[in-house]
């Protein structure tokens, strides 16, 4: 591959990324999804949206050995939301010595299970 090739494909991929950043921002998760704010490191990464019962199974296991906090706030459009905030150990991944995941979740998506 040749340099003008990455990089229309590193802009392909940065576009649709930040279309995606934007439909989070503006719409939300879609039902029983969650959206996941990453900070490894001091670098913060775009939001992500995963299943709730996947987050909920990665703050269970955080829960054991990691400092989790629970907040109940107001979303963007005035639902009412939990935030979970995720600070993980050093050292519990290589190479890195702070990451934080921050999970916003509606209390309707909790409750529908």
């Amino acid at each position: 591959m040749n340099t003008d090739t990455i990089r229309t494909h590193v802009d392909t991929y940065t576009q649709a990324r930040r279309a995606y950043t934007e439909r989070l921002r503006r719409v939300g998760p879609r039902d029983g999804h969650v959206i996941v704010h990453t900070r490894i490191d001091g670098r913060t990464y775009a939001p992500t949206e995963c299943r709730i019962n996947a987050a909920r199974a990665a703050i269970r296991r955080a829960r054991r050995s990691h400092t989790v906090h629970i907040h109940d706030a107001t979303g963007r459009d005035g639902t009412p939301m939990r935030v979970v905030h995720v600070r993980y150990a050093p050292g519990t991944w290589d190479g890195v010595t702070d990451l934080v995941d921050i999970y916003e979740i509606a209390v309707d998506t909790l409750t529908a299970l």
